[in-house]
């Protein structure tokens, strides 16, 4: 019986670990390390910016939405880096991002982790 309870307390542990660290929202630095490791460039974004690309994939002139950092990633052609594959918006709260997820949820360019929210390519999600 103390083996039994022994083995369902570690798997239970273990399905919470695994739960709460798919969860977290990525941070600003381990995203640009992913995304250049794959041979992308990476450029963050000020507040200012930020909120023309929150209008621009929200479909409308939203409020002052807080947010923590955008990334936007581009990838080259020619050895210029114009095309732009991914923007992730990491939002200062959960609300904000489930409001800008909401109706996309069934798009392949569209991903969720936390606070962050990517639209992109597939290609570019993957790495998110």
């Amino acid at each position: 019986m103390k083996k039994f309870i022994t083995i369902t307390s570690i798997v239970v542990l273990a399905v919470v670990l695994a739960t709460m660290l798919m969860a977290c929202t990525p941070s600003e630095d381990s995203l640009k390390k992913k995304f250049e490791e794959a041979d992308y460039t990476v450029t963050s974004v000020n507040s200012d910016e930020a909120q023309k690309y929150l209008d621009e994939y929200l479909g409308e002139d939203s409020e002052e939405i807080p947010v923590k950092y955008v990334l936007v990633v581009t990838d080259g052609i020619f050895g210029i880096n114009v095309v732009p594959v991914c923007v992730v918006i990491c939002f200062k709260n959960s609300d904000d991002a489930k409001a800008a997820y909401e109706g996309n949820e069934d798009s392949a360019n569209v991903k969720k982790k936390g606070n962050a929210v990517a639209f992109g390519t597939e290609k570019a999600l993957e790495l998110f």
